[in-house]
């Protein structure tokens, strides 16, 4: 049976505790208190189509160098959300790696925008070729 498990943050009859709804796919449900474990797997994963242009609010799938790309996707960074601030140049020179993340396209490292564990923004580095993503 496959499930879905939905932590709600309620509390359980004695006030303290983790509620969770967990459902199966016929939509029963069950309430459940207590301790939860599993495993939890850190691996960064796109979604399918989570790569796009950024210009003229996204949604293309071809990228050409100097233009901004936005990733989506599971587990990208290890922050909240982190957009690049005047600490994290070097010189002129924008970051590659912000929040744990780096992003290369053609084997080229990226300039990293923003990160957050859902969405990556990058520049394409110059030097790349125009390609489908």
């Amino acid at each position: 049976m496959a499930a879905e498990v939905v932590l709600d943050g309620g509390q359980d009859e004695g006030g303290l505790g983790l509620g969770a709804v967990i459902a199966d796919l016929a939509g029963e449900s069950d309430r459940r208190s207590g301790r939860f474990t599993g495993a939890f797997d850190p691996t960064p994963a796109i979604t399918p189509s989570g790569v796009v242009t950024a210009g003229n609010y996204g949604a293309f799938q071809v990228v050409a160098p100097a233009t901004w790309m936005e990733i989506y996707g599971v587990n990208l960074a290890n922050t909240l959300s982190q957009t690049w601030g005047g600490n994290d140049f070097v010189g002129n020179q924008a970051p590659s790696l912000l929040g744990g993340t780096t992003v290369t396209v053609g084997g080229k490292p990226a300039f990293v925008d923003f990160v957050s564990p859902g969405q990556v923004n990058v520049q394409v580095p110059l030097g790349s070729t125009l390609s489908q993503i």
